[in-house]
């Protein structure tokens, strides 16, 4: 009797993990606002001008082949000035604990897409790269600059961003092939 319900108990716990490691993972390592801003933004003035920006503007990405964790390893095409719709789409899943896988990635980015946030004179940078889920945080303008964050994973949130840079982007093939 004993037995079986050891291998109850096991079977259960295998399903849960296979089919629901996310709510497993929440169950275990709760995260908070406050890991939001301390973890993805660095500080809170980083996560100011993400919730308040002034403008935000988006630039499509092109990988020159090197240094892929710094800005000066892409070429960037002309800034596209975002409507008060495409900010308001971006601004809520960034703010959000439930939007990131919290742990890090381990490979290398290939960033697709660079968001600025312009907020009182700073310049909040944000990278996302769609083909494996990362962002990486760059505060200023400096190219060679160091990331603010480890590149957390943005699954949680990906179809949203997706959405968005296709608005943003509507004549560029390799966004509009992003499912």
């Amino acid at each position: 009797m004993k037995r079986n319900l050891f291998y109850i108990i096991a079977a259960v716990l295998v399903v849960a993990i296979l089919f629901f490691p996310k709510q497993i993972y929440w169950l275990f390592f709760p995260h908070t606002k406050q890991d939001v801003i301390e973890q993805v933004f660095r500080d809170r003035e980083i996560f100011y001008a993400i919730c308040y920006p002034k403008q935000i503007t988006a630039q499509r990405l092109h990988s020159k082949g090197n240094d892929p964790q710094k800005m000066s390893g892409y070429t960037m095409d002309e800034a596209v000035v975002l409507t008060p719709d495409e900010v308001d789409a971006l601004k809520t899943p960034l703010k959000a604990q439930s939007s990131y896988l919290w742990r890090y990635s381990t490979t290398t980015p290939d960033y697709n897409v660079l968001l600025t946030f312009h907020c009182d004179g700073r310049n909040i940078r944000i990278a996302l790269s769609f083909k494996n889920n990362m962002l990486g945080v760059f505060d200023g303008e400096d190219d060679n600059a160091q990331q603010v964050n480890t590149e957390y994973l943005f699954d949680p949130m990906r179809d949203r961003l997706v959405a968005v840079v296709k608005k943003i982007f509507p004549d560029d093939k390799d966004i509009q092939a992003l499912q």
